[in-house]
C-alpha cells in the first residue's frame, strides 16, 4: 500500500473535451489580462483534489480560502510572513498538477500576456 500522495497521484487523469455545467471535466481556457483574475473552484475540483494548470506565459497563482485574493505580479514577501498578493510563478510552457488546499473556495492567476489553462486532472478514487 503507498502512501496516500502516491495513492492520489496515480489518480491523475488527461483532460477530457466537454461542456460540462459542473466544471468537473472540459478545459478552461483564459486569455491573461495583465491583471489579477480569479475564478470560484467548481465543487467538483474540490471534492476531487488535483487541478492542472498550464500557461503560454510566465503566470503566478495562489489560491483563496473563503475569498477570491487579489494578486500584484512580481509581489515581493518576507520569508516567514509572507504576503496576501502574492502568488507562486509557473514558468512558461510547463504544466502542474496542484493539489487544491483543504478549505480553498477560489484560485486566482496573474501575468502580462498569453493564455492559463486550467482542468479537474483528479479522477474519481
Amino acid at each position: 500500500m503507498g502512501s496516500v500522495a502516491e495513492e492520489r497521484a496515480a489518480l491523475i487523469k488527461a483532460p477530457v473535451a466537454a461542456a460540462d455545467a459542473t466544471g468537473a471535466t472540459g478545459v478552461f481556457r483564459v486569455a491573461i489580462s495583465g491583471a489579477s483574475q480569479n475564478a470560484a473552484l467548481p465543487s467538483a475540483w474540490v471534492q476531487r483534489g488535483f487541478v492542472c494548470l498550464y500557461c503560454t506565459a510566465d503566470v503566478q497563482y495562489a489560491f483563496g480560502i473563503g475569498a477570491a485574493p487579489t494578486l500584484v505580479l512580481n509581489q515581493a514577501s518576507a520569508v516567514g510572513t509572507g504576503h496576501v498578493s502574492a502568488g507562486k510563478t509557473l514558468p512558461a510552457g510547463q504544466d502542474k498538477d496542484v493539489p487544491i488546499p483543504v478549505g480553498a473556495t477560489h484560485i486566482a492567476w496573474i501575468g502580462s500576456s498569453g493564455y492559463i489553462e486550467l482542468y479537474n486532472s483528479q479522477a474519481i478514487g
